[in-house]
């Protein structure tokens, strides 16, 4: 391999470096649990359950509805682009993350919500306020998750 084609690789690995720090050093990894005690949901109900796992750039989201239903979905942001969220209708979400703080645009048939997250100075608590238009719905949502 030449050292011109060799120079050319290398802001390509260094670009991919940078990813794999930032990634590493993201304060939303891990396991977050909803904490309804603290949390709003207008219109409700509250879900029985939610946990949020930010694990290797991907967001996976489990729970119980508030019917009772079992739910999984999970999508992997692609910076300044609206990713296709596996296990939801044709819901997409473009994000955008700044050290705490992590912003969502969510889209689909039935309208625009914005979601925004916001951990504690603690890094113990994740807030996150979602408003918008959901199942043609207003939707202010106030959720509080806890890390584990």
């Amino acid at each position: 391999m030449s050292l011109r084609c060799r120079l050319s690789i290398l802001p390509v690995v260094f670009a991919c470096a940078l990813t794999l720090s930032a990634q590493s050093s993201n304060s939303f990894e891990g396991k977050w649990v909803f904490n309804a005690e603290n949390s709003i949901f207008s219109p409700g109900p509250l879900p029985k359950s939610e946990t949020l796992t930010f694990a290797n750039g991907t967001l996976t989201v489990e729970g119980v509805s508030a019917q009772g239903h079992s739910f999984q979905w999970s999508f992997t942001p692609v910076p300044g682009k609206a990713v296709l969220v596996t296990g939801r209708d044709n819901l997409t979400v473009e994000t955008k993350e700044s050290g705490d703080t992590l912003v969502h645009m969510w889209s689909d048939k039935s309208g625009t919500s914005y979601g925004s997250g916001q951990i504690s100075a603690d890094g113990k608590t994740m807030r996150y306020v979602l408003i918008g238009t959901r199942w043609g719905n207003h939707v202010y949502e106030v959720s509080v998750f806890d890390k584990q």
